[in-house]
């Protein structure tokens, strides 16, 4: 179990630090924006280990980090999407 969540926490590392995510709050009750916390990288990337790694037991890590795809993150996400669907055409096309 701890090595799921710890693999976990590094890829939301990696996401953070090529910026194609942001980790607060939602802003306003709704889930349509998150506010990102106002915390440096690493503050955000230790206070998000300590909940989710640290104390996972303590069930109230689910509502304390949400998370958003960034401009770049969607991008990124339309690329992949389309490399896939490319991917599967040449697959489904060959005799």
């Amino acid at each position: 179990m701890w090595r799921h969540r710890f693999l976990l926490a590094e890829l939301r590392e990696q996401l953070l630090r090529e910026g194609l995510i942001v980790v607060g709050h939602i802003a306003g009750g709704s889930d349509e924006r998150v506010e990102p916390w106002n915390l440096s990288l690493d503050d955000t990337i230790n206070r998000i280990y300590d909940d989710y790694v640290v104390h996972h037991d303590d069930r109230n890590w689910v509502f304390r980090a949400w998370f958003q795809l960034t401009e770049s993150g969607e991008q990124r996400v339309d690329v992949a999407e389309l490399q896939i669907a490319m991917a599967c055409h040449i697959t489904q096309s060959r005799p």
